[in-house]
């Protein structure tokens, strides 16, 4: 029964939140079928004692109804209604979460209801609920533009009542207009940027209406007041005009200045296109960018942006890594796998652990300790395969052992020409390092004109894994 929906979502929870579901299951507002508590208690304890013991449909069934002869249809059908009471929590809890929710939906009913004894103290509880919520991204705006909606049809209603004809009435329209504005403007730069980026790496035609209209119209915003705009229009400049160096620090300053205003969701997006910009820019052998980018993982690492759901995302671990290692900081490379790898999922972790340890003792020279690591591992992420076998590769031609090398070397161009599925960049980049590997075993020490012919052949090259260490191999050879 593991793999019934209602058993994968019970596993998903914390214990505080099973918990609280469990209240709500029981709570007779939302429920008053005691076959479904029934039904809910057997495996909600269940999971509680053993998220990984396999939960018996017969036993679920004995426990609700007895010793009555098991009904597929009938079973089904309370796992169905249950499912449904879940997914109304799951709703409750994320309206719980969002003060400005409330605040809407509590005006709105007191506006419907025509309450107007309620209408002062419902402004005010409007008010402190607002402002409870410390996180303003683009939802906020349009949250708050809900809020002055409701207000407006609220005070319109009142003030209509209580005020004479020749009263001047105080409307909230600007209010109103402003937060939609925000909203929109913010959200159609994110996705605008998001567009941008993917175009950068696959094909796609889309294109979004009046974008030259609204980089005209998000020029004339304050930013000061509305950052999250002001963090999405500076992703979009330092896109489209990576040669100026302003908009980057003005990006890292919204950055530092927002971290725990900011949702993450949205403050990943743009931590994340602040790193690509480093990464654009070490790409094009700007080596400056190494150390902005270093700064920018270890900024996102004391304030947990890479965690989702309290996990680390494998590629960033092994990204981290490698910026660490070419700034030649291999102690806090150390520090760093063994803090943060207890954040990498289980299923991947091994397998970061040892690669990663192989990456670092290659950098450190430590070439017997890179064989232990990696000579009996085959890894299941083709990233981690590929860059296994290069460090293997250059770490026989360090320790010159020479016929473990070509043995290597061949199953290795076997392995990638029969890789159908890998993109003919990759491909060529890593044949490529087999081809210049194997020309430098064939150099001699001191054989000038070969050495300059093979390091002229290379340079040219735009797709060779680790090109700097084959040009430093042949450097080593001119003496």
């Amino acid at each position: 029964m593991n793999n019934n929906k209602v058993i994968i979502a019970l596993s998903a929870l914390s214990i505080y939140e099973l918990n609280r579901l469990q209240k709500f299951v029981n709570s007779p507002y939302f429920n008053k079928n005691e076959k479904l508590i029934s039904h809910f208690d057997y495996i909600f304890h269940s999971i509680k004692l053993d998220q990984q013991a396999p939960v018996d449909k017969l036993e679920v069934w004995r426990h609700t109804f007895g010793k009555k002869s098991f009904n597929d249809t009938k079973f089904r059908k309370l796992n169905t209604d249950l499912l449904r009471l879940i997914e109304e929590f799951f709703a409750i809890e994320g309206f719980q979460k969002n003060p400005l929710h409330k605040a809407n939906y509590l005006l709105k009913a007191i506006a419907e209801k025509k309450i107007e004894k309620l209408y002062n103290s419902t402004l005010n509880t409007v008010d402190r609920l607002s402002r409870y919520q410390l996180e303003k991204g683009s939802s906020y705006f349009y949250y708050q533009y809900q809020i002055e909606k409701n207000i407006f049809n609220l005070t319109t209603q009142y003030e209509k009542k209580s005020k004479s004809k020749s009263d001047q009435i105080d409307l909230n329209i600007t209010r109103i207009v402003n937060n939609l504005d925000i909203f929109f403007l913010t959200e159609k730069m994110k996705y605008y940027n998001s567009l941008y980026s993917w175009k950068n790496i696959s094909k796609n035609d889309e294109q979004i209406r009046f974008i030259d209209d609204l980089i005209e119209n998000i020029q004339k915003i304050d930013f000061k007041a509305f950052p999250i705009l002001h963090g999405h229009y500076l992703v979009y400049l330092t896109t489209s005009q990576p040669d100026h160096k302003l908009h980057f620090e003005n990006l890292k300053k919204v950055i530092r200045e927002n971290v725990n205003v900011f949702p993450l969701s949205e403050m990943k997006i743009i931590f994340d296109s602040a790193c690509n910009y480093c990464v654009r820019k070490v790409n094009i052998e700007n080596e400056f960018y190494y150390r902005e980018l270093f700064k920018l993982y270890e900024f996102g690492m004391s304030n947990e942006i890479f965690l989702e759901a309290g996990e680390l995302d494998p590629a960033l671990f092994r990204n981290i890594v490698i910026i660490a290692l070419r700034l030649n900081n291999f102690e806090w490379v150390e520090k760093f796998i063994s803090d943060y790898s207890g954040f990498l999922n289980e299923k991947y972790r091994q397998n970061a652990i040892s690669f990663n340890l192989a990456r670092l003792y290659w950098y450190e020279k430590k070439f017997d300790e890179v064989l232990k690591q990696l000579r009996d591992v085959e890894y299941d992420d083709i990233f981690y395969n590929l860059n296994s076998k290069v460090i293997l590769l250059s770490t026989y031609y360090e320790l010159d052992e020479y016929d473990a090398l070509d043995f290597l070397i061949k199953s290795f161009k076997v392995f990638l020409r029969r890789k159908n599925n890998l993109p003919d960049r990759m491909k060529s980049n890593y044949l490529n390092f087999t081809k210049y590997l194997e020309r430098l075993t064939k150099v001699s020490m001191g054989d000038k004109q070969k050495i300059d012919l093979f390091k002229k052949n290379l340079e040219k090259e735009s797709l060779v894994s680790s090109k700097f260490w084959l040009l430093e191999k042949a450097e080593e050879l001119a003496g």
